[in-house]
């Protein structure tokens, strides 16, 4: 191949990449913040924070029917906002759409949040490492595999 060809063909390599990113393609443009006295996650219009006090259990679970979205929604990377289906009544979630691996979050005010990240290994990494992160810090935490 001629110098000139391989170039166009790095050149148009690159292009594809920039538009893939700049049309959200590219990944979700999402903000899981594991902090010091909370979790923070934020996904294009939607965010929420919840204080690990109120964190009473960590669930690991696998969701076939993820329901329908109050507020928030669904885009071929994640779903996010408020939800509502059967087997969970109404929820709150930010999950990778390509894994039904999830962590869900009992609250002490009866409120749940549905987790998962990057993969379904990743989201079992992230339930254990947020339980041994609340535990080591004294809180009171039950773990449900």
């Amino acid at each position: 191949m001629s110098k000139k060809h391989t170039m166009v063909l790095f050149i148009s390599i690159i292009i594809i990449i920039l538009l893939y990113s700049i049309l959200d393609g590219g990944g979700a443009k999402t903000d899981l913040d594991i902090g010091e006295d909370a979790l923070s996650i934020s996904y294009k219009d939607f965010s929420m924070s919840v204080d690990y006090g109120e964190v009473i259990a960590i669930e690991a679970v696998q969701v076939s029917d993820f329901g329908t979205a109050f507020e928030g929604g669904e885009d071929k990377v994640c779903r996010w906002g408020v939800w509502k289906s059967e087997g969970l009544g109404e929820y709150s979630q930010y999950t990778i759409t390509s894994s039904p691996n999830a962590v869900l979050l009992h609250l002490s005010d009866g409120g749940k949040i549905l987790l998962s990240y990057e993969s379904g290994e990743s989201t079992v990494m992230l339930g254990q490492l947020l339980f041994d992160m609340l535990t080591e810090h004294g809180y009171n935490v039950d773990y449900i595999p």
